[in-house]
């Protein structure tokens, strides 16, 4: 069976979160596989990690409930979905063929989502940029909740908590940006040199082709006489506003770091009296040829 077949489970923050796991026989074909009998199945523990866990926690350990043939339940509390996120979860079944049906173990992914209604981000500095950078996204229209279309598609859910992960790969961008800088997530002046700007539209872009990397692959519908909305072509359309907002954010960065060269504004950047620009470097006023 696929993983990605159903959507996984969604609750809010706080509240408390009903999962099922199912087992099936091992059978060759997936069409002639069948449920466990209920009195094979002497166990079903569930295992959870937290969004805010680290590798090295332990798991948090929940005791199931075998309700019928293959199925096994657990509520989790709210006071255990405090903070948003993916929850990755499995179930560990303990059943067998024969008494003391106790010979195989296995275990079934039930991975969830807890979702922040209002959507705060946290309260890290990066989150205007992040708010920013959603508030490019959330009006389009073709999925439930406003959003692109994958918000509604993947198994998880694409919002700002997904976007608050390419901060990284944004910083990344602009410290090896010349001239080289060490920003990190604390250290960005966000409320410097338009900062907040240029953070927004990295964000942006590496959220777009975020996009791109999902919509690649688009399923063709063959011999089917129903319509159906045909999406194939998102792929193409995302890659042409992601050139378009690539240019504008090389010239965004290309200006914001021109601030740390020593010239600081006054550096001339692309003129003729500026060729060679990359050593020694020529500023207005400094040098006889000026302008």
């Amino acid at each position: 069976m696929s993983f990605g077949y159903q959507r996984q489970p969604r609750v809010f923050v706080g509240d408390s979160v009903d999962l099922q796991a199912f087992l099936y026989t091992d059978e060759e074909f997936e069409d002639n596989e069948q449920l466990v009998p209920q009195d094979h199945i002497t166990d079903a523990t569930f295992y959870v990690k937290y969004p805010t866990d680290l590798d090295s926690d332990p798991l948090h350990q929940f005791d199931g409930d075998v309700v019928g043939d293959g199925e096994a339940t657990v509520t989790i509390p709210g006071s255990e979905s405090a903070a948003a996120g993916q929850y990755h979860a499995i179930c560990t079944f303990t059943f067998g063929d024969t008494p003391p049906y106790t010979q195989k173990k296995r275990s079934i992914p039930v991975d969830y989502d807890v979702v922040d209604p209002f959507e705060r981000t946290g309260a890290a500095l990066s989150d205007p940029a992040v708010d920013g950078a959603w508030d490019r996204l959330a009006d389009l229209f073709d999925s439930e909740d406003g959003g692109p279309w994958l918000r509604d598609q993947t198994k998880g859910r694409f919002d700002k908590t997904r976007i608050r992960e390419f901060v990284p790969d944004v910083l990344f961008d602009i410290n090896n940006w010349m001239p080289a800088t060490d920003f990190t997530v604390d250290t960005f002046p966000y409320v410097q040199y338009d900062g907040n700007a240029v953070m927004t539209q990295g964000l942006l872009v590496r959220s777009i082709a975020h996009l791109i990397r999902s919509y690649t692959e688009q399923p063709d519908v063959m011999n089917s006489p129903v319509a159906y909305m045909d999406r194939k072509r998102y792929l193409d359309a995302w890659s042409a506003v992601y050139n378009m907002e690539l240019t504008r954010y090389e010239q965004m960065v290309e200006a914001f770091k021109r601030r740390f060269f020593s010239g600081g504004n006054k550096m001339l950047i692309g003129s003729k009296a500026g060729r060679g620009f990359y050593g020694p470097w020529r500023t207005r006023g400094i040098w006889p040829r000026g302008y």
